[in-house]
């Protein structure tokens, strides 16, 4: 273990450290928000369950430290790389095998020994294996499966008091002396002004993402046979289409209404318009393998063609050519022009719908901006040239013409949206470490700190100052850094050696260091790790099952607003995402 002569100064660091308590203040306060306090709860019970395997992880690299301090103390030490290098004495044996647990040494630990034998190997095989390979895999599996099981139990207690409260509030409104006939018996229903009664309650205490204008909408979609009525089995939907966000918007542009069906308006629509069938539902099923969406991929393929032409010249100091800075303005415009067609052809809000547009809009206009203001005023070129690079994004938006492309997007931000809970969890362990150490360690990470000791760290000679712990954002950063990386050997080294061995601040580094690794690393990230392969998963076969009867309906309704020249968006909420996505995972 790494150590320092200062003793003295180490346990005046340590009491200054003990003063600020605003951090911890705060993250308690933080912990009486819910999700908050589920958060640590969760934490907490499957901490206690690796216990047992934690034990056996430990033990083994007690047990290998032990024979490897004997092991490697009998061969000639004296060559240029000493067989017991990490292995000088059991501590630096347990030191050096938990870094080998982490991977976070490997290969380099194996080198002396292998180099002066390879018999050595013998020693690190069932080490690695034992250690690595079983103990540490079997962690992952008793963290995640401890978490699939508190989170059933959730979900399942989640679903019966919903299910209970639905009934409850059917039973409430349902019509008196009015039912329906389905399969072959009369069930009790709810009309639609009970349903309007109740939305507008239910207003009163949660933001719902329907307005008074869509609620006929809202009840069609829940009417599964259209017959101005709901039955029990159509208002189980509620919950699920009340928690949609609805946008009704022109289709077309006050342009194309006044051409009409003019030699203009046919051509605009055969230019913007795809082959695809009536009805036209809007700019996301229409525009969409156009001509003009050909012709623009081809101008954004030429683009990235000059961009990386522009590139080498960049990069090798050539002079550029005069006739650079009109090829960047023949790009800008021509992107204009694209902003201009669109809008000539659908309405601003319904173009204003889509992200791609939004983006297309915002950077095409500053890219004509900055052409403009290199024309007429003394601005570098290079300027105009840097911001050609926001069009290398607009890769990105080509590429949602591919539908795998779409697919995998969307898949990825509901995975992101649904694995909120877990996200916050590592979030959490950060800022509480992280803020523990800005008070232990802020400011004390510098080479005068450590005297002639400062050339033996690597954290110095690998110019890893930038990893420290002088505020919460940088204690951010270097946490994070241990977190992805299992362990950040130099500056562990560095904030250890503030002290001298043995001493209180000294055991305080240690426990600081091993609690964050076993907190996030072993804990909170190997979670968002399972999880989220398990969300994406299940994402992907939902994106593969076939349409519910409420998708049905509502797509039913867009085609029949398309016929009046209207185009419905709509989009589930995250909640509700989140909660489909429980169901799938954790329901029996």
């Amino acid at each position: 273990w790494p150590t320092s002569s200062s003793s003295s100064s180490s346990t005046a660091a340590l009491a200054s450290a003990s003063l600020p308590m605003c951090a911890y203040v705060r993250f308690a306060l933080a912990a009486m928000i819910p999700i908050v306090r589920r958060s640590i709860a969760s934490f907490w019970r499957v901490l206690k369950q690796i216990t047992k395997v934690g034990t056996f992880l430990v033990g083994a690299i007690v047990i290998f430290a032990w024979i490897a301090a004997v092991l490697f103390n009998g061969p000639d030490a004296t060559q240029a790389l000493p067989i017991n290098t990490g292995f000088e004495s059991f501590g630096d044996s347990l030191y050096t095998l938990f870094l080998g647990v982490t991977t976070a040494n490997l290969p380099d630990c194996l080198v002396p020994s292998v180099q002066y034998s390879r018999v050595y190997l013998a020693f690190w095989a069932p080490f690695l294996i034992l250690t690595v390979c079983i103990f540490m895999q079997v962690i992952l599996a008793t963290v995640y499966n401890e978490y699939q099981d508190e989170m059933s139990s959730k979900v399942q207690v989640q679903f019966s008091n919903r299910t209970k409260g639905i009934d409850q509030t059917f039973s409430a409104i349902k019509a008196s002396g009015q039912h329906s006939k389905k399969r072959g018996k009369q069930e009790p229903v709810v009309t639609y002004e009970s349903f309007v009664e109740l939305v507008n309650r239910l207003g009163s205490f949660i933001a719902l993402g329907v307005d008074q204008d869509f609620l006929k909408l809202v009840f069609a979609a829940l009417d599964d046979d259209g017959n101005g009525i709901l039955v029990a089995s159509e208002f189980y939907d509620m919950c699920d289409v009340l928690q949609y966000r609805f946008v009704v918007t022109k289709r077309d542009s006050i342009v194309l209404l006044a051409l009409g069906d003019s030699k203009g308006g046919k051509f605009l629509k055969r230019l913007m318009n795809n082959s695809q069938e009536e009805p036209n539902m809007g700019y996301q099923f229409r525009f969409n393998d156009s001509p003009f969406d050909y012709i623009m991929n081809t101008i954004l393929a030429l683009n990235v063609l000059w961009m990386i032409f522009e590139s080498y010249y960049d990069l090798n100091d050539l002079p550029e050519l005069g006739w650079f800075l009109p090829v960047d303005c023949l790009f800008a415009f021509a992107y204009l022009f694209e902003v201009t067609l669109k809008l000539c052809t659908w309405s601003w809000r319904e173009y204003w719908q889509t992200t791609d547009n939004r983006f297309d809009f915002i950077t095409t206009f500053i890219l004509v901006g900055a052409v403009i203001a290199t024309l007429a005023f003394d601005i570098p070129k290079d300027v105009l040239r840097y911001l050609n690079i926001l069009r290398l994004l607009r890769v990105v938006k080509a590429l949602n013409n591919i539908d795998v492309f779409q697919k995998t997007v969307a898949t990825v931000v509901s995975m992101l949206s649904t694995c909120t809970d877990v996200l916050l969890m590592n979030v959490l362990v950060m800022y509480l470490w992280g803020s523990v150490g800005v008070q232990l360690f802020g400011g004390e990470l510098y080479a005068a700190r450590f005297g002639d000791k400062a050339k033996d760290l690597g954290y110095f000679s690998a110019h890893f100052e930038v990893f420290n712990f002088n505020d919460i954002p940088m204690s951010f950063v270097t946490l994070f850094c241990f977190m992805i990386t299992g362990w950040v050997d130099n500056v562990a080294v560095a904030c250890m050696a503030l002290a001298e061995e043995w001493s209180l601040f000294w055991f305080v580094s240690v426990f600081f260091m091993l609690s964050f690794y076993l907190a996030s690393v072993l804990l909170a990230f190997n979670v968002f790790i399972a999880f989220s392969i398990d969300v994406y998963c299940k994402l992907q076969e939902q994106a593969e099952e076939d349409k519910g009867d409420l998708e049905k309906n509502l797509d039913e309704i867009r085609e029949e607003l398309a016929g009046k020249g209207l185009c419905l968006h709509m989009e589930a909420s995250s909640e509700l995402r989140k909660s489909r996505v429980y169901k799938g995972l954790f329901e029996e």
